[in-house]
């Protein structure tokens, strides 16, 4: 079985925000001027352990908030 060949590129960095109740990730790429991201849908965003550590903490705080906020038990227990 052979696999697709695809672009992985690292970001330089990423930005979290919650904005209207969604987790909002902003990745930054820093290319150099001769390379162009590959159009939509044909490349992948590769992370470091950092950046998927990072990146795990912050949707860990946003979903305990959005849970929070919609008054839903933590850690999946229920109050009878």
């Amino acid at each position: 079985m052979t696999e697709k060949k695809f672009d992985i590129i690292i970001p330089a960095g990423l930005d979290y925000r919650i904005a209207n109740n969604l987790a909002c990730l902003r990745f930054d790429y820093r290319l150099s001027e001769n390379i162009k991201l590959p159009a939509a849908g044909e490349f992948f965003t590769g992370l470091t352990v950092e950046q998927a550590e990072d990146t795990i903490r912050f949707l860990l705080v946003y979903v305990q908030k959005m849970k929070l906020s919609e008054g839903q038990p933590q850690n999946g227990s229920r109050h009878h």
